[in-house]
């Protein structure tokens, strides 16, 4: 996945003020629609859906080390709005990119409606070299919604309100439920379905519901077997429970 740079103006992030609202374009194709507010040196930040899926990144990033960077191309970065309690979360990043994409791009993008100042840290607190960014946020995030509208997501959703399960399950250990099979893909392109279900008892499941699908109907054939997933907890079993957790599925490519 890629960030279309469609253009915007620069400013200076933390020694400035916020814009009044986010910055809208949409291409002239109109396949592509990005939400975003940059300032000097590129730093920001982006929502963009492209063909149907949905991007939050973090521009202007420290160029990420090779050791910040784990085998599933994930980079850990604390991120929030309050300096005293930052959460630790996974990225989307790759070594030496400037860019990080979030895992759970609808939930990021509906966050970032609140306004105030994004706050970014790429190390933990006490680290020998802490990097921090301060990016001001528009009040008017109208065009933050217009994007979602254009990957038919939800600009309003309760169970944002919701914990994160902190150790996301791995695409593997739903499979391996054997509950779901992904099919094929018409066109012959990966097929991919992302659901969001909160955390039931023994690590069940409930109130699963589509975040996005590659083609109509694959995330209802999902969400049929959801009654027969388990998951297997890295935490406490029911620590977890009442928790959001957010899964992708892919199914591979069809050779012909």
């Amino acid at each position: 996945m890629r960030i279309v740079a469609l253009g915007a103006g620069l400013l200076l992030a933390g020694q400035a003020a916020a814009q009044d609202s986010w910055d809208l374009e949409i291409s002239p194709t109109g396949d592509v629609t990005v939400a975003s507010v940059t300032y000097e040196g590129g730093v920001g930040l982006a929502v963009q859906c492209r063909n149907g899926i949905l991007d939050v990144a973090i521009l202007g990033l420290p160029a990420a080390l090779p050791d910040e960077v784990n085998e599933h191309g994930s980079r850990t970065l604390f991120t929030g709005f309050d300096a005293a309690a930052l959460e630790d979360d996974a990225w989307k990043a790759s070594p030496d990119s400037t860019v990080a994409l979030s895992w759970i791009p609808q939930r990021r993008a509906r966050a970032l409606k609140r306004g105030g100042v994004f706050l970014v840290r790429t190390a933990p607190a006490g680290a020998s070299t802490p990097r921090r960014l301060e990016i001001p946020l528009p009040a008017d995030s109208a065009a933050i919604d217009r994007t979602l509208e254009a990957c038919g997501q939800k600009t309003v959703d309760p169970r944002d309100e919701l914990l994160l399960l902190e150790d996301i399950i791995s695409v593997e250990e739903w499979r391996a439920t054997r509950s779901f099979e992904m099919p094929p893909s018409s066109s012959g392109a990966p097929t991919r379905v992302e659901v969001s279900c909160i955390i039931a008892e023994a690590g069940q499941v409930r109130d699963c519901q589509v975040e996005s699908e590659s083609e109509p109907g694959l995330g209802a054939r999902m969400l049929r077997d959801q009654r027969n997933v388990r998951f297997r907890l890295r935490e406490s079993a029911q620590a977890a429970v009442g928790r959001v957790i957010y899964i992708v599925v892919r199914g591979e490519r069809i050779r012909r």
